[in-house]
């Protein structure tokens, strides 16, 4: 099927054109519908549930039992370094029993511009803490910690990698290569449609019942999803909206999981521009998924406005 296209317009100009990829499978792998190209791309974030599943199974049994919901958000989330995600993190580093200094995440400026301000006003920098993907890290070390490993955990040779990577293969069916993902652990690539085969997983898990780790990130994912992102987050927006389990990844890539459909989702921007997520998002799964959506976009999501906040343009998604 050919690809999707979303237009950036300004007035009555187009000035920016962006193909879309998708595909949609069941749990066992079957192509349910393919928009556009089988894309072979990086699953970057959108791999936190499936390598959070490995680091959480490694964890002691003890350990274990004391994992909650929102510390398995955390685990999973692209976090915007806002005041919430940092007391929590701070009360995960506390249970996990990690020191800043094991996490090799580095250290970036919060997502959130707001935190951002704040942190620079209080004359502070910023640290590991409030790097997006700091709470896989901490579930990563404390991993290393539990099974002897060796504390740096990124090498893609290293024992928990290499038990990611293994994951991951079982999840998909194939074993995928990987690159060096922008915190320093190995990443997948993958063609999405095997993204969204590990998805429908996840959505078949989350709606199983049952207390496997992957069912209990995918719940935890439904039940806090401000904590897996943030303000103004898109995939944190559809987890409310409609009740799946979505998660983003850079460079224009996103991933759901549809539980009462047992189906999983992955959306690749071919270009890579982030903006275009929501609107090529929100068309396809109201085209093919159109009861379980309530809502429409929010404007915030489509429409362009200039630094005075006059609105300007639109991004607008086209079928073929």
């Amino acid at each position: 099927m050919t690809a999707w296209t979303v237009e950036q317009r300004r007035g009555a100009t187009c000035e920016a054109s962006h193909r879309v990829h998708a595909c949609a499978t069941d749990s066992d792998g079957k192509l349910l519908w393919q928009v556009g190209t089988d894309l072979n791309t990086t699953f970057r974030s959108a791999a936190k549930p499936f390598q959070l599943e490995v680091s959480f199974g490694l964890l002691d049994t003890a350990l274990a039992t004391t994992i909650i919901p929102s510390d398995l958000a955390l685990g999973s989330a692209s976090h915007h370094g806002e005041p919430v995600h940092m007391a929590e993190l701070e009360q995960l580093l506390v249970k996990l029993a990690c020191q800043r200094s094991q996490l090799f995440c580095g250290a970036h400026e919060p997502a959130a511009a707001a935190a951002a301000r704040v942190l620079y006003a209080r004359g502070e920098e910023p640290d590991v803490l409030h790097n997006n993907c700091s709470g896989k890290h901490a579930f990563m070390a404390a991993a290393c910690a539990a099974q002897g490993y060796a504390r740096d955990y990124r090498p893609a040779l290293h024992p928990l990698q290499r038990a990611i990577v293994q994951n991951l293969s079982r999840r998909v069916g194939r074993t995928p290569q990987t690159v060096t993902d922008g915190c320093g652990v190995p990443c997948a690539v993958l063609p999405i449609s095997h993204m969204a085969h590990a998805y429908a997983q996840l959505a078949r898990d989350s709606a199983s019942g049952d207390k496997s780790p992957l069912a209990r990130i995918g719940n935890a994912l439904l039940d806090h999803p401000f904590l897996m992102s943030g303000s103004h987050s898109f995939d944190g927006w559809l987890i409310g909206q409609a009740g799946v389990i979505a998660k983003g990844g850079a460079q224009g890539l996103l991933c759901v999981a549809i539980p009462q459909l047992g189906v999983g989702v992955a959306i690749k921007i071919e270009s890579g521009v982030d903006q275009v997520r929501p609107v090529a998002a929100h068309a396809l799964l109201t085209h093919f998924f159109p009861q379980i959506f309530a809502d429409p976009l929010p404007p915030e999501y489509f429409e362009l406005r200039n630094v005075v906040g006059d609105r300007v343009g639109e991004l607008a998604c086209l079928k073929p």
